[in-house]
């Protein structure tokens, strides 16, 4: 049921991030369309050095904001993540009759994969 959740949110979360995505594209066309107008404005001299400068300087502060959260969309959200936690699950309802019925050196290798992405502080795990 927990692995079933996961498959459709993935789904969900996909189609969300496709949305975003597509947000902040339009976002930093528009940011960057008035970077352009700025600009012809003060060619024009339709506006200051100061009041230039002071836009200029905000809007290339959203461009660089947009763009850093277009990088970390980059990934898709894929159905591996919760293949991954399906595998987990399967191991773990399985690991105490694989562990009893394996010798010395399969126990180990078990217990390794188990505890591949455990941390300890030397007192906890």
């Amino acid at each position: 049921m927990i692995v079933a959740s996961l498959q459709s949110e993935t789904q969900n979360s996909e189609s969300r991030r496709q949305e975003q995505i597509a947000g902040l594209k339009q976002k930093l066309a528009a940011v960057r369309t008035r970077m352009d107008q700025i600009y012809e404005d003060k060619l024009d001299g339709k506006i200051d050095d100061e009041f230039w400068s002071r836009k200029q300087a905000a809007l290339r502060e959203q461009e660089l904001t947009c763009e850093a959260q277009l990088s970390t969309m980059d990934r898709p959200v894929t159905c591996e993540n919760a293949l991954n936690v399906e595998r987990v699950f399967e191991l773990a309802k399985r690991a105490r009759s694989v562990y009893l019925t394996r010798n010395l050196m399969e126990r180990g290798q078990l217990l390794k994969s188990v505890l591949l992405n455990c941390i300890t502080d030397g007192i906890t795990l």
